[in-house]
């Protein structure tokens, strides 16, 4: 019986310094996710939202100059993506598709072709990164 809570005393001291460790694992993570909110709410990257709404695909949008407000947002959209970190891009597309799954507010366009246009929407824009790694199954 003496033994009994010595060992509960070493299992909670581990228990205790496992949870440290992963806060400050955590705390060293923060910084970089508060960075890519603040680019994300700072560009709105309303532009890429609209682009991403469209019915058409994207390098369609390029080829139908009745399309003209499209080439603007996709122009605009680029421009806003640039004024971001690398790898703030994606997590801002992925919050748009994100957002726009949870409010229910998809237009006729699914799940699929909003992540496969926000996959490729670097490559469009010339960008260095040219593909965002988007999955389904994180919806």
């Amino acid at each position: 019986m003496a033994r009994h809570p010595f060992s509960l005393l070493l299992l909670l001291s581990l228990f205790l310094l496992a949870a440290s460790a992963l806060r400050f694992h955590d705390d060293n993570q923060r910084p970089w996710l508060q960075r890519c909110r603040q680019q994300v709410r700072g560009e709105r990257l309303r532009h890429c939202e609209q682009l991403l709404m469209r019915p058409r695909r994207v390098r369609q949008l390029l080829m139908a100059e009745e399309e003209e407000d499209a080439v603007e947002h996709l122009e605009q959209c680029c421009q806003q993506l640039r004024g971001m970190d690398d790898a703030c891009r994606c997590e801002g597309l992925r919050q748009i598709v994100q957002r726009r799954r949870q409010q229910g507010r998809m237009q006729g366009i699914d799940v699929g072709q909003m992540l496969e246009r926000a996959t490729n929407l670097p490559s469009v824009c010339r960008l260095s990164q040219r593909r965002c790694e988007l999955r389904s199954s994180r919806w």
